[in-house]
């Protein structure tokens, strides 16, 4: 070869080495990596173990996890079913307190019927008992008659009470028989 082509090569090799000269920080940290990651790779190798035993012990649990899976899935469905079986349930147990809550309203004033009743009773007794004084004595036709007026009224009375209290009385118990 040539001087000159000599020079030529040496003049494009130059550059070149020093691209070289400026890797070599670079190899040697390429190669403090490669020991780090040798490092790295030995302190996996109990970690890698472990993590196979944990594997070899979750594939089990994995397994008891889809069998308690399979068993719940009826159970929800079960569940849809009965929910569904409820609804209506619901839907009439609503419509059933829609149709006591009157009936409550009746019960409570139940005392207070009970109480007008013993009061009409004893103003009837107390009527015809006066009436009978009247009867006895000499009374004019009309006053007899006034006297019947207010029996008469009483007695209707006494007879609406009556009716009111065997409604209310009936309508507990269909309340007491439709109870669970």
């Amino acid at each position: 070869m040539t001087d000159l082509s000599l020079e030529a090569l040496r003049a494009e090799l130059a550059p070149i080495r020093a691209q070289l000269a400026d890797l070599a920080p670079i190899r040697a940290q390429v190669l403090d990596l490669r020991a780090e990651l040798s490092d790295l790779r030995a302190e996996m190798a109990p970690l890698r173990a472990q993590v196979a035993d944990l594997d070899a012990k979750v594939g089990p649990m994995r397994s008891q996890l889809a069998d308690l899976d399979a068993k719940v899935s009826p159970m929800r469905a079960q569940m849809a079913d009965l929910d569904a079986k409820v609804s209506p349930m619901r839907a009439q147990l609503a419509d059933l307190d829609t149709k006591v809550s009157p009936m409550r309203v009746q019960l409570d004033g139940l005392p207070l019927i009970n109480r007008a009743l013993i009061v009409l009773q004893q103003e009837t007794r107390a009527l015809r008992a006066a009436f009978n004084d009247f009867a006895r004595t000499n009374v004019t036709a009309g006053e007899i008659e006034a006297l019947h007026v207010d029996v008469n009224k009483v007695q209707a009375e006494n007879a609406e009470l009556q009716a009111r209290l065997a409604t209310v009385e009936r309508l507990l118990e269909e309340m007491q028989s439709r109870r669970p």
